[in-house]
């Protein structure tokens, strides 16, 4: 059955961009699930990040003057890479998401609004060519599965015609996960800026999230930071070069257990 579910992960992730890209709702740019496609080096711990996945709206579900409603699904995978030399990174763990969504955009004839989204999804992990150093495994595997619902409600503005942002709260409730200790309750709220710097081509771009998560009712912050120059390459693609760092809790399920703390260098597609 898991062999089936993985299968069928990889085939929509390379269909999904038959459907359309436009979304209802723009994803945080810190927040760590979210649909990314790109990858970074963590430079003090020398391991690299490759996050490959989409988010996209399959239909609309209610349309007026003021409302806006869309439905769609999330595919993602979160991998984490070690550093042999040579170029060469064998995959430590990956992380596999899917889901469905639905997202709404309270229409303003102002440049502020209103939007929200809620999920419904899966997420497990799996080592893959293992955890070790020098021939030695650190780690056995062990079953990492969660179900939950992901509730998000953003404020976004348009301060003028160079300067936009976005704050954003939300909740994860998990309703059934294996192991059992962690919170079945995860806050969470952040920011995203955006400055053009030329021509609507260049744009700088800030953004902060900060996730509460922990196991047996004790919580600590993870923070997650993204900072860089988004290159716009049409109205509807660009390219992010920049800096990423965190701090907190793994955000990979067979090492929840473990502090998590780096900065990177990487690039990141925008569609």
């Amino acid at each position: 059955m898991e062999f089936i579910v993985k299968t069928l992960l990889i085939i929509l992730l390379f269909t999904s961009s038959l459907f359309s890209n436009e979304q209802n709702f723009e994803a945080p740019i810190a927040a760590q699930i979210e649909a990314r496609v790109g990858s970074f080096y963590q430079t003090n711990v020398d391991k690299m990040r490759l996050d490959i996945g989409n988010s996209f709206d399959l239909s609309k579900l209610y349309e007026s003057e003021s409302l806006l409603v869309n439905s769609g699904a999330d595919l993602m995978t979160y991998t984490r890479l070690r550093s042999v030399g040579k170029f060469k990174f064998p995959v430590e763990t990956t992380d596999y998401y899917f889901g469905v969504n639905s997202s709404i955009i309270i229409k303003s004839k102002t440049n502020n609004y209103f939007s929200s989204r809620i999920r419904v999804a899966h997420i497990s992990s799996h080592l893959i060519d293992g955890f070790s150093k020098d021939g030695v495994f650190n780690k056995l595997p062990y079953t990492y599965s969660r179900e939950f619902v992901d509730l998000l409600v953003a404020y976004n503005s348009k301060y003028n015609e160079d300067i936009n942002y976005k704050v954003y709260a939300g909740l994860n409730i998990i309703f059934s996960t294996i192991p059992d200790e962690v919170n079945l309750f995860e806050p969470q709220l952040g920011f995203d800026f955006n400055y053009n710097l030329y021509k609507n081509k260049f744009n700088f771009v800030l953004a902060y999230d900060l996730r509460l998560l922990g196991q047996n009712g004790n919580y600590i912050g993870s923070n997650s930071l993204q900072s860089g120059i988004n290159y716009l390459t049409s109205e509807t693609k660009s390219i992010f070069f920049g800096y990423y760092y965190y701090s907190g809790q793994s955000i990979h399920g067979l090492f929840i257990k473990e502090y998590d703390q780096y900065h990177g260098i990487g690039v990141q597609l925008y569609y």
